[in-house]
This record gives structure tokens, C-alpha cells and sequence, in this order.
């Protein structure tokens, strides 16, 4: 899936490797921060996790979001691609906080507070009940139209799945079809890319 067409209304293209595009955000949304989103995506499944280095670095992770989109068309390769992508992304990310912390001491407590602002639930982490990413996650289960045709118990699982992993590693989750109308992806990507509020 290429999110890129999401905020530039491109026909959406497989990605290859690893690609960049930029979003500028939208006239209609008035918040403020950024005006340009930096849009990193890495294809070919779980082949090439080390290319993860080049986009989060210690200089960016402080402003830096992962979309992580798994394919329901292929569930029995979804926990597995989930399993790798996941790792290799949670150990980045730890280390590039680490890095970053030696020239910023305050990065570790502002990705804190920005976890507590979006789980409002400071009791779980305290308790150790959930391990959240420490910087944004947005899961997105693409090819849901495909999805829609597997076995109903296959889909239950599924779903079980993805929700438990989802309030784990406290993200946020989706379907998505190229069937489908963009808004809503769109909304949430606006979302991650630029800090607007998202709509319940």
C-alpha cells in the first residue's frame, strides 16, 4: 500500500525499497507546528528492516510517527510480518531515544507525556499491563475487502489479534480498502503527520 496518495491524492502504487514524499499540510486545517510532513515508506514485507535505521535517527525521533500497514488478505503471514516489523522498529526507537537523550535530557519525559496524552491512562503503564511504543503507532489492516471473504472464525481471530496488540503497544487501528472512500485514512494520517485532532 502506498500511503503517499493518501495526502496527495496520487493513484495509489506499490512501494519498493524505500521511498519519500512530502505532504504539505491542508489550507482547511488551522493548528499549530508543521507545515510539511515527511512521508518515509518502506516496502518488500520484512526483507529490509535495516533501511528502518535511515528514517528514525536521533535527530528526528522526537517529531516521528510509524504507520505499520499488514495485510489481511494473508493471515498466516500477518502475525509474522507484525512480529518483525514490530521488533525491528521497537529496538530502533529505543536507541534512538537513548542517543538522543544525551543531547536533549528532556526527550524521554516529552514522549512520556505525549503517551499519557493519548492513552490518558497513566495506571496501565505504571502497572506494566500494557508496553507501549514511545513514539506514535497507526496500524492499518489493508486489503479488508479481501479480508471480508475468509472464514468467519479466521476473521474472529484476526481481529482478537490485531485489537490485543493494538491496546498493548498503544496504537491506534484500521481497516482499509482501496474500494473504499480515502477521508477517513486521509483524516488520520493528517492526523499523525500534522497533530490534528482526531474525530471520535
Amino acid at each position: 500500500m502506498k500511503v503517499t496518495f493518501i495526502a496527495t491524492n496520487e493513484a495509489a502504487k506499490p512501494t519498493i525499497a524505500l521511498d519519500y514524499n512530502y505532504a504539505k499540510k491542508p489550507k482547511t486545517i488551522d493548528t499549530i507546528g508543521k507545515d510539511i510532513g515527511h512521508i518515509w515508506e518502506l516496502g518488500d514485507g520484512t526483507f529490509l528492516t535495516k533501511l528502518i535505521d535511515v528514517v528514525l535517527t536521533p535527530e528526528t525521533i522526537g517529531n516521528a510517527s510509524v504507520v505499520l500497514v499488514l495485510d489481511l488478505s494473508q493471515p498466516q503471514e500477518l502475525w509474522h510480518t507484525y512480529q518483525i516489523l514490530y521488533e525491528a522498529i521497537a529496538k530502533r526507537v529505543k536507541y534512538c531515544i537513548s542517543e538522543a537523550a544525551k543531547q536533549n535530557p528532556h526527550i524521554k519525559d516529552k514522549l512520556k507525556e505525549a503517551i499519557l496524552k493519548r492513552l490518558g491512562n497513566a495506571v496501565r503503564l505504571d502497572k506494566g499491563e500494557i508496553e507501549p511504543l514511545r513514539i506514535p503507532l497507526l496500524i492499518i489492516g489493508s486489503k479488508y475487502d479481501q479480508f471480508q471473504t475468509l472464514e468467519p472464525d479466521e476473521k474472529k481471530s484476526i481481529i482478537k489479534t490485531l485489537r490485543f496488540l493494538t491496546y498493548y503497544h498503544g496504537a491506534t487501528l484500521m481497516s482499509y480498502s482501496e474500494k473504499q472512500e480515502s477521508v477517513h485514512l486521509r483524516a488520520i494520517i493528517n492526523h499523525f503527520l500534522f497533530d490534528t485532532a482526531l474525530s471520535k
